[in-house]
């Protein structure tokens, strides 16, 4: 499978938001289910539990396949308003998508609400603090920061160190598991989770 990666379709719009490749949506799921992993290890959680928050970071974005019919059949003319609309659908079909499947209520949780905010703005449902699971909470960071991370076509990638201040100072994220992620970042000690396009390319390359 990783030797058919370089061959994916490919749609990008620099003045628009949606880039898919396989390539980019594995890196990415790859990174964020490595670092919800390491959160839970810093936290001290137990071994299951780290395991769990690494299957829900891997899962977390399954919506957007529902979407790639309509960035292929629009990528000519597509408008940002309807791809913003299109984009915040893709945590309510990933949610259907492994309920229909028989995925625990961890993973559930992490794939519906990994984009709430802690103050109540963002989505689907529009829950903040405490209402929001502890395994969203952590897959929203994750998520952000290996987002925050990567080139896109409206923003180059952040450093490391810029991008984990910066949700460090975010009030719509956990503090806790931010200030966890900065002060990583700084010592150093998550480096093996975030270089994973570095990590495809070995793999690619070992083919």
């Amino acid at each position: 499978m990783a030797g058919m990666m370089t061959e994916t379709k490919r749609y990008v719009n620099k003045k628009h938001l949606l880039t898919y490749t396989l390539d980019d949506q594995v890196v990415h799921a790859m990174r964020v289910s490595n670092l919800a992993y390491a959160i839970g290890r810093e936290l001290g959680l137990d071994e299951d539990t780290c395991q769990s928050l690494f299957d829900a970071g891997l899962l977390h974005d399954i919506g957007k396949e529902k979407l790639r019919s309509y960035v292929y059949e629009e990528a000519q003319n597509p408008l940002m308003v309807e791809e913003m609309k299109y984009v915040r659908m893709h945590a309510t079909l990933g949610y259907e998508i492994l309920r229909e499947r028989g995925y625990p209520e961890f993973i559930l949780q992490s794939v519906l609400h990994h984009h709430e905010n802690m103050d109540g703005s963002g989505y689907p449902q529009h829950i903040k603090d405490r209402s929001i699971s502890r395994v969203a909470r952590i897959t929203a960071v994750a998520d952000s920061f290996s987002a925050m991370i990567c080139d896109r076509p409206y923003a180059a990638g952040k450093t490391p160190e810029v991008a984990a201040k910066e949700l460090a100072a975010d009030p719509r994220y956990d503090g806790e598991f931010t200030r966890l992620l900065n002060g990583a970042v700084a010592a150093r000690t998550f480096g093996e989770f975030l270089d994973m396009d570095a990590s495809l390319e070995q793999g690619n390359a070992s083919l």
